[in-house]
C-alpha cells in the first residue's frame, strides 16, 4: 500500500508556490507538462518549468487556498491570485510526482 498522499502534495505544491520556492520544480517529474490557460501555452522539462516558476513568482503570485477537490483521479486545487482565483488540476504518476498540470483563471476578479 502506497503512502503517497496526492491532496497533501498539490498542498507541498501551494505552498511552494506562496513561498515562490523554485524547488516546486522537484514535485514534477522530469517529463511533466504544464498547461497554462491564463497564456495558452504548454511547458514541458526541468528547464522549461525553471523559466516558466520563475515568471509566474514574479508576474502572478499565489495567496489563500480557496477550495481542494478530487475529480477522478486528479487533484483539483484553488488558490487566490491578484486577477482572481486559479484553479491547477494535477494527475501524478506512481512515484508521486506531477506528470500532467493545467492551470487557470477560474473566476477573474
Amino acid at each position: 500500500m502506497s503512502s503517497f498522499d496526492p491532496m497533501g502534495a498539490a498542498l507541498d505544491w501551494l505552498d511552494a508556490y506562496r513561498a515562490r520556492d523554485i524547488s516546486i520544480i522537484d514535485l514534477y517529474a522530469g517529463n511533466a507538462e504544464l498547461e497554462c490557460n491564463c497564456h495558452g501555452q504548454s511547458t514541458v522539462g526541468r528547464a522549461a518549468l525553471y523559466k516558466c516558476w520563475r515568471q509566474r513568482f514574479a508576474e502572478k503570485p499565489a495567496g489563500a487556498l480557496a477550495a481542494l477537490t478530487t475529480n477522478g483521479d486528479e487533484v483539483v486545487i484553488s488558490y487566490a491570485v491578484p486577477d482572481g482565483i486559479e484553479r491547477a488540476s494535477f494527475k501524478f504518476n506512481d512515484h508521486g510526482k506531477i506528470i500532467h498540470c493545467q492551470c487557470g483563471l477560474l473566476m477573474p476578479e
